[in-house]
């Protein structure tokens, strides 16, 4: 054991809280150690220093009088909306959970099963077109001008020609 260790432990020693290999090794280390025979001493002077000093009285009722003062004090600091939430903390939460999951399911629900439904996604369909032959850049931009048009069959919108394999048409 080091000087270190044994300042850890001194309380522990002088109350004898120690572990039978604890005291052995803290016996050894103060066989070889002045400076920790030192603090030793100093702390058991301390203690019966303490010890010689008279007890305190108190006033009958101090007691009594200073929890009910405690009392008062957490009363004026605490709101009465802090004292709710610490006396229903879990059932709030409960409530909180729950109500947010089921308006989390009627939101789902609403967005894809009602069919009347405000939040109702518009619907979509994928068609495959054929292949367009690969257009160099500069031709690219040339053909992007131009003005021709489809008729995409489930609506009434134009579309410009599109070069890409597939297309999506959203109907409204």
């Amino acid at each position: 054991m080091d000087c270190y260790s044994f300042e850890k432990i001194i309380s522990d020693y002088l109350d004898s809280n120690l572990t039978e290999k604890e005291q052995q090794a803290a016996n050894a280390h103060l066989a070889e150690c002045p400076d920790c025979q030192g603090r030793l001493q100093d702390m058991n002077n301390i203690l019966s220093a303490l010890h010689s000093l008279p007890q305190p009285s108190m006033n009958p009722g101090f007691e009594a009088r200073l929890l009910a003062c405690i009392e008062q004090q957490k009363a004026k600091k605490e709101s009465p909306f802090i004292y709710v939430l610490h006396q229903y903390s879990r059932a709030i939460s409960v409530a909180a959970a729950v109500f947010l999951l089921l308006a989390t399911s009627l939101f789902v629900y609403s967005a894809f099963a009602l069919p009347s439904a405000p939040g109702k996604l518009p619907a979509a369909e994928i068609r495959m077109s054929n292949a367009a032959p690969e257009i160099p850049a500069a031709a690219g931009s040339i053909l992007a001008g131009s003005r021709e048009e489809n008729t995409v069959k489930d609506t009434s919108k134009t579309l410009p020609l599109n070069y890409q394999r597939h297309i999506m048409v959203v109907n409204e």
